[in-house]
């Protein structure tokens, strides 16, 4: 029993349908352990493409640039960090990152990554133009963990639907951080 309960599950890493993921070279970018793996993996690579251009994106970017890659960020929007950034924010800060020597690929969906002899030739996009890459980073976003709220019947939509309290349906329940939706948006941060 209790008298409050706090749901904190968090989120999960959103992978997008991408053919090819999750083979040799590819990587999530999410916790320490996966920093880790594609630090090592980099090692041997000349090229390293990042899909996803909000802001953990853009830090796995610049994080391999300190391995001596030529990195490319492919976002599927037509700006980078759509989410947080007006247009004329996105091509302020696609002037930075590209200043810094990683190129910035916009409006482009990756549909697959192709293998030849086991590793990373290239990636294709929709709109059948690849890209050649060693290895490939996908940081996209999250999904909010909402197993457990959807179980005790409380109201979700993306996450658990929280108000200007962070009380969810059940006002002796609340919910915080990633797992949470308050006012129709998950921030994917505890901080907001």
């Amino acid at each position: 029993s209790y008298d409050y309960l706090i749901i904190a599950t968090g989120s999960r890493p959103f992978v997008p349908p991408i053919k090819g993921f999750g083979q040799e070279g590819t990587f999530l970018f999410r916790t320490i352990d996966d920093c880790q793996g594609i630090a090592q993996y980099a090692r041997s690579c000349h090229k390293a493409i990042v899909i996803g251009g909000g802001l953990l994106g853009l830090e796995a970017a610049r994080g391999l640039m300190t391995h001596n890659l030529d990195v490319t960020v492919v976002e599927a929007a037509n700006q980078l960090m759509p989410a947080q950034l007006d247009q004329e924010s996105a091509q302020m800060l696609k002037g930075v990152m590209e200043a810094m020597g990683i190129r910035v690929l916009t409006g482009k969906i990756t549909s697959e990554i192709v293998y030849q002899e086991n590793k990373i030739s290239h990636v294709l996009f929709q709109d059948q133009t690849k890209f050649e890459t060693d290895m490939v980073v996908v940081s996209a976003g999250i999904r909010p963990i909402t197993e457990l709220a959807v179980n005790a019947g409380l109201n979700v939509n993306k996450g658990i639907v929280c108000d200007d309290q962070m009380r969810t349906s059940d006002h002796h329940i609340f919910a915080v951080g990633e797992c949470a939706e308050h006012r129709g948006i998950v921030y994917g941060l505890v901080e907001p």
